[in-house]
């Protein structure tokens, strides 16, 4: 649900952006204009810049490198940390190292409560740690506190969860610019220097979408346990 300000290089921002009443977003996602001139969340083709701000009332945030134990039965499910996940990764090693589990093969999910279950007909072994990481809904209470370390936000000034409301308007980042963001796929793993696209739903990705997919931007930070961002560096900007 964050942009990392304090990392954040912007070089050039508009706060004067119309909004499109109907749309919803976190910080950090990428935004387009529609047929109206109106910004919403890029569907990946038309790009124009990074939505500095949020409008929505369900937040994201991003965990990485999740350790977590699995079962010696094949029929225990493993309680994630968070519940309602979403884009989930589970390798055998930290950093985007080791081998990539596969879902219905290895283990299922229960995206909803948050678990996993490892398979023992699967390459899972039995009791083994594996490393999860995934996309997953802040509770309300998370939310309110502000306290969902690192970067999570909370409610602005208003006590709202929408910063658009009022102006009706948005700041986009755009130009040459550094972003630190948690507004991406995290069922990827990214390298330095991957070349980055934008997903329908305004999330970064390395998957090399198509023809009809500009390139937006480059990673120059990988997300780690410690540090759950994606660095991006690119002129984000597409006329």
């Amino acid at each position: 649900m964050a942009i990392d300000i304090k990392r954040t290089f912007i070089g050039r921002e508009v706060g004067n952006k119309p909004v499109d009443p109907n749309t919803t977003f976190n910080a950090g996602m990428v935004g387009e204009f529609n047929s109206l001139g109106n910004i919403v969340v890029s569907d990946g083709t038309a790009p124009c810049g990074i939505l500095k701000w949020n409008k929505t009332s369900t937040f994201y945030g991003v965990s990485v490198d999740e350790s977590q134990v699995t079962n010696t039965d094949g029929v225990t499910a493993t309680n994630l940390n968070s519940a309602n996940v979403t884009n989930v990764r589970v390798r055998s090693l930290a950093g985007g190292l080791g081998t990539l589990f596969v879902s219905g093969t290895d283990y299922t999910l229960n995206a909803t409560n948050g678990t996993i279950t490892r398979l023992s007909a699967g390459a899972i072994a039995s009791g083994a740690t594996v490393f999860v990481t995934y996309t997953y809904q802040l509770t309300a209470s998370q939310i309110a506190s502000g306290v969902n370390a690192p970067g999570n936000v909370g409610l602005n000034f208003n006590l709202n969860t929408d910063d658009t409301q009022g102006s009706g308007k948005i700041t986009l980042i755009q130009g040459l610019s550094t972003v630190y963001t948690d507004q991406y796929d995290t069922s990827r793993t990214y390298n330095m220097n991957d070349k980055l696209y934008v997903l329908s739903g305004g999330l970064f990705t390395n998957a090399v979408l198509g023809a009809a997919f500009p390139e937006f931007g480059r990673v120059i930070s990988i997300p780690s346990a410690s540090d759950p961002y994606l660095g991006v560096e690119g002129v984000f900007y597409l006329a």
